[in-house]
C-alpha cells in the first residue's frame, strides 16, 4: 500500500474490546486488507477532551516520533459523551492541541478522522440531548475541526454499520462496544476508505504547490467564496456567497484583522438582503465561523461570539444589508486577577500552564523559541494575561490569538511551509518597505496578496520580486477582507 506504516490512536474502540473481552480490533483488518504496519496504540477509557487525567488523545500524540510515520487514525469521543461530561469546547480544544502537535512532528502525514460509531449507552436517537448537547452535535464539532485540518473524515451516519436496529447483535455489551465480528465490518469500511485515499505516485515526487503559486490575479473574483456559520442554542445556520451557485448564494463582505497582540481582534460581516427569521437569528453572544477561499479549498478565517448588531441598512439600490460584528476568541484582558507563587527552578513553559490552568485561560498552543528557568521562582499577581505576555515574551514568544484560539508561539517560529508569492501568482503590486529606525531592528514590508486562509500572525511567506529578493518572510499583522470584488490579504510582515 502506499501507506508503509499507519499509527492507530483511540480508546476501547480501537484498543478492541467488546464489552465482555478482547477481540481482535478493526486495525487488524486494515493492515490484513491494506498491507504495511499498522501500529495500534489505543487505550481503552481514553477521552479526545483529557477530563479523564492520563489516557487521552494529546497524550497518546505527544508519546509518538510521527516523523517515522506516513498516516494516523484518530477515533475518539464515546468516553467524553457518556463518562466524563465534556463539554464540546473543551473536545474543540483538545483536538486543535493534538492536531498542531502531529501537524508540527510532520506536516506532511495523512490524518484520518474517524467520528464515533453510535452508541446507546445514555441516548437511544442521534439527535437526544445528554448534558446539553447530543452525539449528532459531538460528531459535527469534531468533523469541523478534522476538515479545517486537512483531515480525511469518516462519518459512519452516511452508512452506518451499528445502528439502533441491530445494536443487540452487532455490539458485545448491546450499548458500545462491538462484537469480533463487528470489528471486521468497521476495520472493512476503514480498509476501504483508507485505499481510496491513498496518495499517488505523482503526489510523492511532485508536492501539491501553495494556494498562492496555483492562483492568478485576475481570476480571484470569479473563484472567491465565503461561508458564515452562526449557532444559536442547538440550531445552526450558514449562509454562503458562491458565484458558481448564484441560485443558493446571498452577498457577503467581510473585514478580518489578525495581529500578534493579546487583545482579540474585531471582525465585521456585512450580509445582504437576508430573510427576516435569518436576521432575527443573528443575536448578540452566538457562536460564527467564518470562512473562505477559492473553489473547494476553503478554510477558517476567524470564530468567536458576536458582540454588536448593527441596524439594517438600505443601499441606492435597494440592497438591504445586515452587519454585525465579533470578537475573535473570547476575551480574557478583564479575567479575574490571580495570585501564583511559583517555587524555584520553575520554567517558563511550567509557569505557563500552571497559570492558564489557574485561570482558566485554554491555550491552543504553547510553543516557546527558547526555555527560561526562574531560579528565584516566579510570581504571578495580578492580570493573568500580563503574566502569560510576559512569560512567553521571556521565552521568546509572543500571546497572541489565531483563528478565535489563544496561542503563545514564536511569530517567526518556521519558513518550512512558506507560500511563494510573484507578480503572476498571488502578488498585487510592489511591498513596500515599513519605516524603521535605528532604535527598532526590524525590517519588512506591507505586502498585499489574494486572499489565503492559510495566512495569520507566523505564517511563513517567500516574496520572489524585486523588493524581498526571494527571502522568507513572516507575517506578524494583517487584514483578510471581500469588498464584494476583491478577496485580499493584506499585512506586514518581518
Amino acid at each position: 500500500m502506499a501507506f508503509n506504516k499507519i499509527i492507530a490512536l483511540g480508546d476501547s474502540i480501537t484498543q478492541g474490546w467488546s464489552g465482555v473481552s478482547s477481540v481482535p480490533s478493526w486495525t487488524e483488518q486494515v493492515q490484513k486488507r491494506l498491507g504495511g504496519s499498522v501500529r495500534n496504540i489505543a487505550v481503552g477509557g481514553s477521552t479526545m477532551s483529557g477530563l479523564n487525567g492520563e489516557h487521552n488523545f494529546v497524550q497518546q500524540a505527544k508519546s509518538v516520533d510521527f516523523s517515522t510515520y506516513d498516516a494516523v487514525t484518530i477515533f475518539f469521543g464515546a468516553n467524553d459523551f457518556n463518562y466524563y461530561n465534556a463539554s464540546l469546547d473543551q473536545v474543540r480544544q483538545a483536538m486543535e492541541s493534538g492536531l498542531n502537535y502531529i501537524k508540527s512532528k510532520n506536516a506532511n502525514i495523512t490524518i484520518f478522522g474517524i467520528l464515533p460509531i453510535q452508541s446507546f449507552m445514555k441516548t437511544m436517537n442521534l439527535n437526544d440531548l445528554y448534558n446539553g448537547y447530543s452525539q449528532n452535535d459531538l460528531m459535527n464539532v469534531e468533523a469541523d475541526v478534522y476538515n479545517r485540518f486537512g483531515a480525511k473524515v469518516i462519518d459512519w451516519r452516511g452508512s452506518p454499520v451499528v445502528t439502533p436496529n441491530n445494536r443487540y447483535d452487532y455490539l458485545g455489551d448491546h450499548v458500545l462496544h462491538p462484537t469480533a465480528e463487528t470489528y471486521v465490518k468497521l476495520g472493512d469500511k476503514i480498509a476501504d476508505f483508507i485505499a481510496a485515499h491513498q496518495p499517488t505516485v505523482a503526489d510523492k515526487v511532485k508536492p501539491k504547490p501553495p494556494v498562492s503559486q496555483v492562483i492568478k490575479s485576475d481570476v480571484d473574483q470569479w473563484l472567491g467564496k465565503v461561508r458564515v456559520s452562526i449557532t444559536n442554542g442547538n440550531r445552526k445556520s450558514t449562509w454562503k456567497y458562491d458565484p458558481t451557485d448564484r441560485q443558493n448564494s446571498i452577498m457577503i463582505q467581510f473585514n478580518s484583522p489578525f495581529s500578534d497582540d493579546s487583545t482579540p481582534s474585531v471582525v465585521q460581516i456585512d450580509m445582504f438582503n437576508l430573510s427576516d427569521n435569518s436576521v432575527n437569528f443573528i443575536r448578540v453572544g452566538t457562536h460564527v465561523v467564518l470562512e473562505a477561499g477559492y473553489g473547494n479549498d476553503i478554510g477558517v478565517i476567524s470564530e468567536g461570539k458576536i458582540n454588536y448588531v448593527y441596524p439594517r441598512t438600505s443601499d441606492s439600490d435597494g440592497d438591504i444589508k445586515s452587519s454585525f460584528s465579533f470578537l475573535e476568541g473570547q476575551d480574557y484582558e478583564s479575567a479575574k486577577d490571580i495570585e501564583l507563587s511559583l517555587g524555584a527552578g520553575i520554567t517558563a513553559s511550567d509557569a505557563i500552564s500552571r497559570i492558564s490552568e489557574k485561570a482558566g485561560i485554554p491555550l491552543s498552543e504553547k510553543v516557546l523559541k527558547k526555555e527560561k528557568v526562574y531560579k528565584d521562582g516566579y510570581s504571578a499577581d495580578g492580570s493573568p494575561i500580563d503574566s502569560l505576555s510576559e512569560l512567553a515574551e521571556a521565552g521568546g514568544s509572543k500571546l497572541f490569538y489565531k483563528r478565535g484560539r489563544l496561542v503563545i508561539n514564536d511569530v517567526k517560529n518556521s519558513g518550512s511551509n512558506a507560500l511563494i508569492y510573484d507578480s503572476e501568482h498571488g502578488l498585487i503590486g510592489y511591498p513596500q518597505p515599513l519605516d524603521w529606525s535605528p532604535d527598532d531592528k526590524t525590517r519588512g514590508y506591507s505586502v498585499e496578496v489574494l486572499l489565503n486562509h492559510r495566512i495569520n500572525v507566523g505564517q511563513a511567506i517567500k516574496l520572489n520580486s524585486k523588493y524581498g529578493g526571494g527571502a522568507i518572510y513572516h507575517f506578524r499583522n494583517g487584514e483578510h477582507s471581500f469588498d464584494g470584488e476583491n478577496f485580499r490579504t493584506t499585512g506586514e510582515v518581518i
